[in-house]
């Protein structure tokens, strides 16, 4: 195998990474707050709790799949990465505590 492949290989382990690191980090860092000052505040908690525990698999399953398709692995893998960091934050943001 040329060094192209294996470049591609230890990057979609580090996608991997980060995805489990962002999911695992949601899962137990975000809980829904016990009082909300009003229903607006518990619908982005309940968000950002959501996207926070699932949108960084949801995110590596969508790189994979365009990935496998398109065929630009090494250019998916970055992307992916991104989008990754993106949910994270957005979930963050969201429900911050």
């Amino acid at each position: 195998m040329s060094w192209q492949v294996w470049t591609t290989i230890g990057a979609w382990l580090l996608v991997t990474a980060v995805a489990l690191a962002a999911h695992l980090f949601g899962r137990e860092a975000r809980t829904l707050p016990k009082r909300c000052a009003s229903p607006e505040a518990l619908r982005r908690a309940r968000l950002g709790v959501a996207l926070s525990i699932t949108g960084p698999l949801l995110a590596y399953a969508a790189g994979l799949v365009v990935a496998a398709v398109t065929g630009q692995w090494a250019v998916v893998g970055l992307a992916t990465v991104l989008l990754i960091i993106g949910v994270a934050a957005t979930g963050l943001f969201l429900a911050p505590h």
